[in-house]
């Protein structure tokens, strides 16, 4: 933004035409107005070369995360087909799968936990009152300043990678306060970089967003429906493979039940929760399939009990004789919070809710406010055009006073922080 802003600011003729630098510099004396000039673009380019230098760090630190994410994949889909291939039972796997948490896992945490608490991978757009922190000084960083270099994506990847093995541990959903996704009982020295000594204030508790959070778990859920497509290939060798699939079924149901709830924007995030669908889909048909196989082939570890083509526990109704539709026995069951309702953390998805809910106001609330300030800088500009700078310079006052008494202070304390 501020290279094209010096480009546009290069080519206008304020600063290019003859007649301006002669009436700057006879309205300055000793030839002041060039070396402000020259004070300023210097300045600029001092600043430009600067966040070139940042995104350039995040962009090798996003692609760190991504490789350190490679490795923890391969590790466990080695540790599973060799599990598999010795005939181990699932406990084995299991065990399998808590060794290979060692040196791999062990360096992507701490890889993840340090990008959180450097200070140069965010867009640090709004924090103690100044953009520029003098070298050595604590940066305070707001809890929801952007990232840079593409890092958020890889922060979403992680959330997927910790969400799906944590199921296929546990049988449970990750929660967003879990101690992976926590800065608690971290040290808040944030990365040297070589020359800087700056660190991060611990105002960010969270190594991830809720934002982030949610595309982990939408990702987790296609994880688990292509995982199970994969357990299927071997359904009848292998007696746990039933049993999962109805479990991530089940628990892939919760979750979209869930993200029901949520009033989500055109984005992203949207985006992804509407294709969340096609993942329980993919586990309900591949149930099907499994039990008409079965019972086609009198192999009656395949046949499902339940009928899959309700859309699993929480879709099976019962209407009753005056209409009206009601939930079976086991619905009942899993909504005030037995089977598999325990595996999802329910309380902590609706707090991610209420705090989504109310950024959202405060958006609506900030973007109606900043066109008043819009407005007045437009009309800055045509009153420049114009020649009447005076008009002009009450515009101005107009539109600080609005930045300064209306915008700033709605993202102040733990109000969100927005690009635009």
């Amino acid at each position: 933004v501020m290279r094209n802003a010096i480009g546009r600011l290069c080519k206008t003729s304020l600063f290019t035409s003859t007649t301006t630098k002669r009436q700057y510099s006879s309205s300055l004396p000793n030839n002041m107005a060039a070396q402000l000039w020259t004070q300023l673009t210097n300045q600029l380019e001092d600043r430009i070369k600067f966040e070139d230098n940042r995104q350039q760090k995040a962009t090798a630190r996003a692609w760190e995360l991504n490789a350190a994410l490679v490795r923890c994949e391969i590790s466990h889909h080695t540790a599973i087909e060799a599990a598999a291939a010795s005939n181990k039972t699932n406990n084995d796997v299991k065990d399998d799968n808590t060794i290979l948490q060692n040196k791999d896992e062990e360096e992507l945490d701490k890889l993840v936990r340090d990008t959180a608490l450097s200070p140069h991978f965010f867009n640090n757009i709004v924090h103690a009152g100044s953009s520029h922190v003098p070298d050595g000084e604590s940066i305070e960083v707001h809890p929801r300043a952007p990232r840079l270099g593409g890092i958020s994506s890889k922060m979403e990847d992680y959330a997927r990678f910790k969400t799906l093995h944590h199921f296929l541990s546990e049988g449970k959903l990750l929660p967003p306060n879990a101690p992976c996704f926590q800065l608690t009982n971290v040290s808040n020295d944030g990365e040297n970089d070589g020359d800087n000594n700056e660190s991060i204030s611990l105002r960010r508790n969270n190594v991830i967003t809720d934002e982030e959070y949610l595309a982990g778990v939408i990702g987790m859920c296609h994880d688990l429906g292509k995982y199970g497509v994969t357990r299927a290939s071997d359904a009848m060798d292998d007696e746990t493979t039933v049993p999962f699939l109805k479990r991530a079924r089940d628990a892939v149901s919760l979750i979209l039940e869930e993200l029901l709830q949520f009033d989500f924007r055109n984005g992203p995030l949207r985006r992804k929760y509407d294709s969340t669908k096609y993942s329980l889909k993919t586990l309900e048909t591949v149930l099907y399939e499994l039990s008409v196989a079965g019972a086609v082939g009198g192999h009656e570890s395949l046949v499902i009990a339940e009928n899959v083509d309700d859309g699993g526990p929480l879709k099976r109704m019962k209407i009753n004789e005056d209409g009206d539709s009601k939930p079976v026995a086991d619905d009942i069951i899993m909504q005030e919070g037995g089977g598999m309702s325990l595996a999802i953390p329910k309380k902590e998805i609706g707090e991610i809710r209420e705090r989504t809910d109310h950024r959202d106001k405060m958006r609506e609330s900030l973007i109606k406010t900043c066109r008043d300030g819009q407005k007045a800088a437009k009309q800055a500009i045509f009153a420049l055009h114009r020649g009447d700078a005076a008009r002009a310079a009450k515009l101005l006052n107009d539109v600080e006073n609005c930045v300064t008494n209306d915008l700033l202070p709605m993202l102040e304390g733990n109000q969100p922080c927005f690009v635009s």
